[in-house]
């Protein structure tokens, strides 16, 4: 069975989608067989590994009955990384399931036998609170948030920890926050540790992971539709992306 993790922030431009794709990318190169879930109606992740002229089947029409998930599964051109894509069509998802008994149960019932050909499932999510990321949680194991160091990122970490528990109590007792992974940290910065030591407090050290420096490399490499490590793989960003995946895939397939 595949392994499921989510890589959450309620919040727009907080690295979300750019850990998502690397660790995808990175337990591709590692030999495991992938499946990135994009499930964000602004369909970044999409459009940065299939590009911008894509046409193709997407995740909402796998949701509505219109086609399986394995016909809507495309191959990256990466080694072991497949994705199910999104549209901007998903962004009506929730208007059109909201009043249906068990909405929250239907993203993991039109997935459920595409994902036994993969031994990790990456879903990126979208950065608001609401019965997409719902659905996500109610099928995932694992949770990862990703952590802008700003001091208003830490509440709206308070929120997703909240509702994982809310999910983990209502639908899905396996599900956990595995990890905070600080993302766009510059280590000049005093704010940034100091906030990375308020994190820990309140969160304790099991759930952190190694924070991701800022670097531009990460933020050049969608617009040529690779990641960092076929980009600038000797980049800071590859090689934290790199040590990050390793930790996780460690991690997990102890538990």
């Amino acid at each position: 069975m595949a392994i499921k993790i989510a890589f959450c922030n309620r919040k727009g431009g907080s690295g979300k989608t750019t850990t998502a794709v690397h660790v995808a990318g990175a337990l591709g190169i590692k030999g495991k067989r992938t499946l990135l879930v994009d499930c964000d109606p602004q369909a970044h992740a999409s459009l940065w590994l299939l590009g911008e002229d894509f046409r193709g089947r997407c995740l909402m029409d796998v949701l509505t009955g219109k086609d399986l998930a394995s016909q809507a599964i495309y191959e990256t051109g990466m080694k072991g990384l497949s994705i199910l894509p999104a549209s901007s069509t998903l962004s009506g998802f929730e208007a059109e399931f909201i009043r249906k008994k068990g909405a929250a149960f239907l993203l993991g019932e039109r997935l459920r036998d595409a994902e036994k050909e993969f031994d990790y499932v990456v879903f990126d999510t979208p950065p608001y609170i609401g019965l997409l990321l719902v659905s996500v949680l109610t099928w995932s194991r694992y949770v990862f948030a990703t952590l802008p160091l700003q001091f208003l990122a830490v509440d709206g970490l308070r929120e997703l920890d909240g509702l994982v528990k809310k999910v983990a109590s209502r639908a899905n007792r396996q599900l956990l926050l595995k990890g905070i992974i600080p993302v766009m940290f510059n280590r000049q910065l005093r704010s940034g540790w100091r906030l990375l030591g308020e994190i820990r407090e309140q969160f304790g050290k099991e759930v952190m992971y190694p924070s991701i420096r800022q670097n531009v490399k990460l933020s050049e490499a969608p617009e040529l539709h690779k990641t960092a490590f076929e980009y600038a793989p000797k980049s800071p960003g590859a090689q934290d992306y790199w040590h990050l995946t390793k930790m996780i895939e460690s991690k997990l397939e102890m538990c």
